[in-house]
This record gives structure tokens, C-alpha cells and sequence, in this order.
């Protein structure tokens, strides 16, 4: 018998106020709160990314599920700054050097949706935007505030799945 996803992936459609993008995100994963490492605290929270729409769903949503999942089973929320790797690290799609994701708030989107304020308890947005191995090292080595620092002044198109690597000097 085949399992039953802990939670959904859906697809919106046009970006607002972006041509040519559409943001993916989970949807029921708040359901299962999550600890944050920094304050102890409960955390409830959906996943969110953004892609061209030539590029969409792909496989993203299968993304998003394992991804999901495994939020779930660690217990731990996904925070800003923070990164994750697919096991194993592949790119995400053809002639493409992005293999992991970092973690940001969602600052392409609306600012009402960085966080829903429900009536049992608040949900965070974390945008996973897709990263090279290069600037995987740079995060774990230099911090994430200086690779946000850096992504604020090269200005990359962040949902390009093809760009390259941002210059980390």
C-alpha cells in the first residue's frame, strides 16, 4: 500500500508583479510544529519556491516533499540562513550548477507572505532559494548574513536555475 504524503505541494500561479515565475509551496506542513534550534520555540511553518514557469513543477514538487519530510522527522525548523542538500547532491535541472537550497525570507513575494497570523498560531514562510556548491562553502564558512550581504549587492535573478554562481570575493 502506498504511503500517504504528510502534507501537499501546490503550485500558484504567476509571481505578482514577475513575468515568466511561479512560486511552488507546501501546504499542510504547518501542521506538524517544528522546534526552532535558535529560540527553543515552536515553530510552524510551509516551504516555498520560486522558479520559472518554464522550469515549474519539474521536479520540485518531489523536492518539496522530501524535503518536507524530513523537516518532519528531524522535528527541527527550517530558518533563515540555514541551507539544506539533497541526499545526494545533484542539480536540479540540466546544465545547472545549483545543488543545494539556503533558506530566506520569501522577499519577492508580498510581505503579508512572510507571515500567516492564524487564530492558534502564527506560519512562517521560508523561501529555499536554489545555490551552487560554491556558495554552499561560503555560507557555512563566512555565515549567511555576509552571503545575503552579497546576494543584496549582486542583485542575481535568485529563480534562474541556471545562473551562475555569485562572485564571492
Amino acid at each position: 500500500m502506498a504511503q500517504r504524503a504528510l502534507f501537499q505541494v501546490v503550485q500558484f500561479g504567476q509571481v505578482p508583479g514577475e513575468t515568466g515565475w511561479t512560486a511552488l509551496a507546501t501546504l499542510g506542513l504547518n501542521q506538524y510544529p517544528t522546534c526552532s534550534a535558535q529560540s527553543g520555540k515552536d515553530v510552524h511553518q510551509e516551504l516555498v519556491l520560486i522558479l520559472p514557469t518554464t522550469s515549474a513543477p519539474g521536479p520540485f514538487p518531489l523536492v518539496l516533499q522530501q524535503i518536507g519530510t524530513q523537516v518532519v522527522r528531524s522535528g527541527q525548523a527550517v530558518l533563515r540562513g540555514e541551507f539544506l542538500e539533497l541526499d545526494p547532491p545533484r542539480p536540479f535541472v540540466p546544465d545547472s550548477e545549483l545543488t543545494a537550497f539556503f533558506a530566506t525570507f520569501p522577499s519577492y513575494l508580498p510581505d503579508a507572505f512572510n507571515t500567516y497570523h492564524g487564530p492558534e498560531f502564527d506560519v512562517i514562510f521560508a523561501w529555499l532559494i536554489p545555490i551552487a556548491p560554491s556558495e554552499l562553502a561560503f555560507v557555512k564558512n563566512e555565515g549567511w548574513s555576509k552571503f545575503e550581504d552579497l546576494l543584496v549587492k549582486q542583485d542575481p535573478n535568485l529563480p534562474d536555475l541556471r545562473c551562475s554562481p555569485l562572485v564571492l570575493s
